[in-house]
C-alpha cells in the first residue's frame, strides 16, 4: 500500500488509522497549548508540552508538505474554496 492509498482512502484499515491518528494529534495539539497558556506551570510540564507541540508541528509539517509538492492529491478549488468562501 503506496502512502497516498494511506492518505486518501479512508476504507482501508490504514486509511481509517492514519485518519484517527491525524485526529488525535490535532486533539493532543490544543489540550497541550491550552495547558500551555495557564500560569505557573513548572518547568518539568512546560519542557513536556513543548516537546509535543514540536512533534505535531514537525508531523503537521510534513503532512502539509506532501500534499504541497503532489505525493497526494487535494481535490480540485478544495483549498481555495476553503480560503474564499464568504458567508452570505
Amino acid at each position: 500500500m503506496t502512502l497516498k492509498n494511506v492518505i486518501e482512502n479512508n476504507d482501508t484499515k490504514s486509511g481509517r488509522m492514519f485518519d484517527i491518528l491525524i485526529q488525535l494529534l490535532i486533539i493532543i495539539s490544543l489540550i497541550s497549548f491550552s495547558i500551555e497558556t495557564l500560569p505557573n506551570l513548572n518547568d518539568g510540564l512546560m519542557q513536556f508540552l513543548r516537546v509535543i507541540e514540536i512533534f505535531t508541528v514537525v508531523i503537521f509539517t510534513f503532512f502539509i508538505l506532501i500534499i504541497g509538492l503532489g505525493i497526494v492529491a487535494v481535490p480540485s478549488g478544495l483549498i481555495a474554496s476553503a480560503l474564499t468562501k464568504t458567508e452570505k
